[in-house]
């Protein structure tokens, strides 16, 4: 036996003998938490004892046998791949796609608007000179087309910029890098002058230089405890869009277009994300058309996310389909498999005049103490994609006129959890608090759990700065 070999050999003893000690633990660790409530230890108690050890085991098993775990997988040179997109190849696309899409196209036909669908492919579709694409893609689109929707398929490009030894994708993220998302974005504009009438306005839009240095979501999937040699920091060259004023890009509500998006769209554009900021797939769409656009753009769950929200702000009586024509709705082509395809109805509705909630315009700020009512869950950090979490609370007896409010607030940042984390329905808090739609362009981008009371939704939130929960 030579050396090499017997090397390999102790490595993985070593791991494996590790793996054990680690096991091994975790009945200690249930013993020191049995006696707290549920919700402390699914958000505590696992950071302080389970989440270390986890991670140690992970950077052992990373660093010693190229090893992923339930979402990551680390492929011959160090790339890796999300699971959920591998699996997107294997599974068939779901029943429900095509209908619910054809139902939100005929309630955009029924104003005379235009729905343009646009599925991201995905990094395993895309290895070296092989393209992959889904089995059952192609009739996807054929039922779309035949009943007027188009289908604007960027694959093709992809493949071509990658032939031409152009990268795609980035090596530790799940998402595209900014060349392809800004040739999908020159894609997208020439296709909808094509096939959809759109026309280039005579805005001044411009883009600027920038440059980002970070690892990816998938890298942080594996939830190491130091940086491995071999998954190196990606650099990227950034081209955030300004206005004529020389501002950062802004949606703008009485656009023509309306745009509904998910991380693809989101990752150049929402600087929590860590890539840079107002560069995404929208502002690239945008500076193409040289028109400005509506853009609704939340990360994950793009199949539903965006339709929700946009539901939401038609039944709060903001009509943000009035003089549109099209709506481009963009999502990772995962959502085709492993989506939530649920009918979404559109209806205008009106602002409410119960006058009991708080309402903050813009410039507002306001003292709210009361009792928390409900507040919606807050994932593990540890099991999401993204660093970021917004909850809802439902705000109780505040003041002497007992009035109520819908209050957002950031619940996970950069995967440390805050105190609106650990809120419970009964506790006394005082919140800091402004107005939501002075928030809404930033915070309205991250994942958010909403309340179950569907009533609420039509309320105007308020946006929580700072929240202090009474002893």
């Amino acid at each position: 036996m030579n050396s090499h070999s017997t090397r390999t050999q102790r490595r993985q003893r070593l791991v494996i003998g590790l793996s054990a000690l680690a096991l091994s633990l975790v009945p200690v660790v249930e013993l020191t938490t049995r006696g707290l409530p549920d919700w402390h230890r699914s958000l505590e108690d696992q950071s302080v004892f389970q989440r270390p050890l986890t991670g140690l085991l992970q950077q052992l098993l990373t660093e010693l046998l190229h090893s992923g775990n339930e979402k990551a997988v680390v492929c011959p040179g160090g790339e890796l791949q999300y699971v959920p997109d591998i699996h997107y190849l294997t599974s068939p696309i779901q029943e429900e796609a095509v209908p619910a899409i054809l139902d939100l196209a005929a309630q955009l036909e029924a104003r005379g608007i235009q729905l343009v669908v646009m599925p991201v492919p995905l990094k395993p579709q895309l290895s070296e000179d092989t393209v992959i694409p889904h089995p059952g893609f192609r009739d996807f689109a054929d039922r779309l087309s035949r009943h007027g929707v188009l289908v604007c398929d960027v694959l093709p490009l992809l493949a071509q910029m990658q032939r031409q030894g152009v990268p795609v994708f980035l090596h530790t993220d799940t998402h595209w890098r900014p060349e392809a998302m800004e040739a999908a974005g020159r894609e997208l504009a020439a296709f909808l002058v094509r096939e959809a009438g759109c026309e280039a306005g005579a805005q001044s839009y411009t883009l600027t230089r920038d440059t980002c240095t970070q690892h990816g979501d998938i890298y942080t999937m594996l939830r190491l405890v130091r940086p491995v040699s071999w998954l190196p920091e990606e650099e990227v060259c950034l081209h955030p869009v300004r206005n004529q004023r020389g501002e950062y890009w802004q949606s703008q509500t009485d656009a023509p277009i309306l745009f509904l998006g998910d991380s693809f769209s989101n990752i150049y554009s929402l600087d929590a994300m860590g890539w840079g900021h107002s560069g995404g797939l929208a502002e690239q769409l945008s500076y193409c058309l040289q028109q400005p656009i509506t853009a609704l753009r939340r990360n994950d769950n793009g199949s539903l996310a965006t339709r929700e929200m946009l539901q939401r702000e038609m039944a709060r009586g903001k009509d943000l389909l009035e003089g549109k024509r099209v709506v481009v709705w963009e999502f990772a082509a995962r959502e085709l498999t492993q989506g939530n395809w649920k009918p979404v109805r559109l209806v205008l509705g009106h602002p409410s005049t119960t006058g009991t909630f708080v309402c903050l315009g813009q410039g507002e700020r306001r003292t709210l103490t009361g009792i928390v009512e409900a507040v919606s869950a807050t994932p593990d950090p540890g099991q999401v994609n993204y660093a970021d979490h917004v909850v809802a609370i439902h705000l109780t007896n505040i003041g002497e006129q007992h009035e109520e409010a819908l209050v957002y607030a950031l619940a996970m940042r950069n995967r440390e959890l805050t105190p609106a984390a650990h809120l419970r329905a009964g506790d006394e808090i005082t919140v800091e608090a402004e107005s939501w739609a002075v928030h809404e362009a930033v915070e309205g981008a991250y994942t958010r759990n909403e309340l179950d009371n569907a009533d609420l939704l039509l309320e105007q939130p308020v946006w929580a700065v700072h929240i202090h929960r009474k002893p």
